[in-house]
């Protein structure tokens, strides 16, 4: 099964998102099959940041 999600939102929030995460965004990893942590990989090259539940009760993050 498969998904489309679209959200549009007004710049000034995308602008607003986009500057909390910016300074915080940390390369995504992937799992080690041999100890369970998180590795780099060669070839996964996104990021991500994660919200802290006091960010997540601003109007614009709900």
């Amino acid at each position: 099964m498969h998904l489309l999600l679209i959200i549009v939102l007004p710049l000034q929030e995308c602008d607003y998102l986009r500057a909390l995460a910016k300074p915080r965004l940390q390369t995504s990893t992937v799992v080690d099959v041999k100890t369970g942590k998180g590795i780099e990989s060669k070839v996964r090259t996104s990021s991500g940041m994660f919200l802290s539940s006091e960010e997540k009760t601003y109007q614009v993050v709900q």
